[in-house]
């Protein structure tokens, strides 16, 4: 009876200490999905202050420590913005990876645009990989590959 007593308590004590390890696992899981999807609704909101000719609130999403906040890119999408009209700009996110405070975000591109100045249609396509720092909200760091704001 000792030894089924004490086999019984071995097994409640293990499923007890299980119990307790998955709620700890299972928020990490979740707290990078939180991550990776704030990350992908800074994509979408870049995306849509592009499409918008919005520079404020593209810039709203880009980290102030970012390479791209610099005025180089401010210049580069004011140009765009005056040659070309009717931006039309579609990701399709391959997969998001959260770790640490950084999220990189894989992705395909593809613009379409017309040229002002011969009223021709211009498209370009291209993969990237988006890497932003998520604390409260999303901020872009970097774009590696092709980036989809370049002419």
């Amino acid at each position: 009876m000792n030894s089924r007593l004490t086999l019984a308590m071995g097994v409640l004590a293990s499923l007890a200490i299980g119990c307790r390890v998955a709620p700890a696992h299972e928020g990490r899981q979740s707290q990078s999905a939180v991550m990776e999807r704030k990350a992908e609704q800074a994509l979408e909101e870049l995306r849509q202050a592009y499409m918008a000719r919005d520079l404020n609130g593209f810039f709203e999403r880009v980290s102030e420590s970012s390479y791209f906040n610099g005025s180089d890119l401010r210049v580069k999408l004011s140009r765009q913005f005056t040659d070309f009209s009717d931006l039309e700009l579609s990701f399709w996110i391959d997969h998001a990876l959260a770790e640490g405070k950084k999220v990189v975000v894989r992705m395909h591109w593809q613009k379409r645009m017309t040229v002002n100045k011969t009223g021709r249609q211009a498209t370009s396509s291209g993969r990237s990989d988006f890497i932003f720092e998520v604390r409260e909200s999303a901020q872009l760091l970097d774009i590696q590959g092709s980036s989809p704001f370049a002419v």
